[in-house]
This record gives structure tokens, C-alpha cells and sequence, in this order.
């Protein structure tokens, strides 16, 4: 988000706002208006507008705190989190977790929310982050139910990160709102890119 955003802020420069418009505009993720770069907010809007229940929609905020992708720059700067959520709760949540991707909504619906975010940084020691296991409770209050993670490595690969002090979520620390751990065992990007090289 961060470079491109910086990239068609260069060219904003260079072009009048109806050249800018016409070339950056077809950027995937990115719509451009002379005001600004809105698409989040804008499909933020889209999922809340699909709720039935006006107590499900108000539920959630649009936060400001990645404002510039200063919080993280592979992430919008505008981000949907729960209401009972501070901006400096999410600021300490993002120094608990790999490049500090906290855990943000990519889609929801009346029954459910897609969440995604990076591993937590436990380390050998077993860190944890109260903010961090807060804000995933307040995430499974939207439903009243408890939350499947689901680690998209194997359990090997996600313990030997513990050792370079990242790893996964302790279901001990997360009991109020997690119900399950569930690993995938698909494995690391240099490993998929060999064999999307071998299908080519």
C-alpha cells in the first residue's frame, strides 16, 4: 500500500488531476479522486451497508491510526476495528505482531468475519499482549461466538518461529474468544514458488 500510494502521489504532481486520474485509477486496490484515496472506506461501507442488524454495524469504527501507513504500510489507512477498541490499544497490538499487521476485518457478513493479520511474536519466552487478546475477544463479541485461527503453516514451521522469537497464538491466553488452532501445513513462499515454477 505504502509504495504505491507514494508512486501515485509523485505522479499526482507531474499530471494535472484529470491525466492522474485516467492512468492510476485502474491500480488494483486504489481508486483515485482529487480528494484523496477513499476505496477502504468505501468498501468498508459496502460490507456495513449488507448488515441487517443496525447493532452489527454499529459495532465497528473507521480508524484513523495507520493514517500516512505509518502503523503498517501493507495495510489500508483507513481500517474497520470494534468500537470498544482504542487506537492505542491497536498500536501496542501492533508491536506484538510481525510487522505489525493486527488483526483487521476483510470481510463480513450477518454471521461471520474474516479476519487476517500476521503471526504474533511469542518467542521462546511465551510473550503475550493483553490489548492483543482483547481485541480478538471484541472481535468474537460480534457473534457472541468463539473464533477458529487458522495458521496457514505447518505446525513445525510455526513452532521453529518461536525460536526467532514470533510462533502462534497460545489458546491458554486466548480461551475467552479463540475455540480452535487449526494449521493447514502449506508451506513456506520459497517451497510454493518452486512448484508454481514447475507447473509453468
Amino acid at each position: 500500500y505504502k509504495h504505491v500510494f507514494s508512486c501515485i502521489k509523485y505522479y499526482k504532481t507531474q499530471l494535472n488531476n484529470t491525466q492522474a486520474q485516467l492512468y492510476y485509477s485502474k491500480l488494483i486496490n486504489f481508486h483515485y479522486h482529487a480528494e484523496g484515496y477513499n476505496l477502504e472506506s468505501m468498501e468498508y461501507c459496502r460490507l456495513l451497508s449488507k448488515l441487517n442488524n443496525k447493532r452489527k454495524q454499529d459495532y465497528f469504527r473507521f480508524c484513523h491510526v495507520n493514517h500516512n501507513y505509518s502503523l503498517c504500510d501493507s495495510y489500508p489507512n483507513i481500517l474497520l476495528v470494534p468500537n470498544s477498541i482504542n487506537d492505542y490499544q491497536l498500536t501496542q497490538v501492533a508491536q506484538f505482531r510481525s510487522k505489525s499487521r493486527i488483526p483487521v476485518i476483510t470481510y463480513m457478513n450477518d454471521d461471520i468475519l474474516l479476519i487476517r493479520s500476521s503471526q504474533p511474536l511469542v518467542g521462546i519466552t511465551k510473550n503475550r499482549s493483553f490489548d492483543d487478546e482483547t481485541l480478538l475477544f471484541a472481535y468474537s463479541q460480534y457473534n457472541k461466538k468463539k473464533l477458529l485461527i487458522i495458521d496457514c503453516r505447518p505446525m513445525a514451521n510455526a513452532l521453529a518461529q518461536t525460536a526467532m522469537g514470533a510462533g502462534y497464538e497460545s489458546l491458554e491466553h486466548y480461551n475467552k474468544s479463540v475455540a480452535q488452532l487449526q494449521f493447514l501445513n502449506i508451506e513456506n513462499i520459497h517451497i510454493m514458488r518452486r512448484s508454481l515454477r514447475q507447473l509453468m
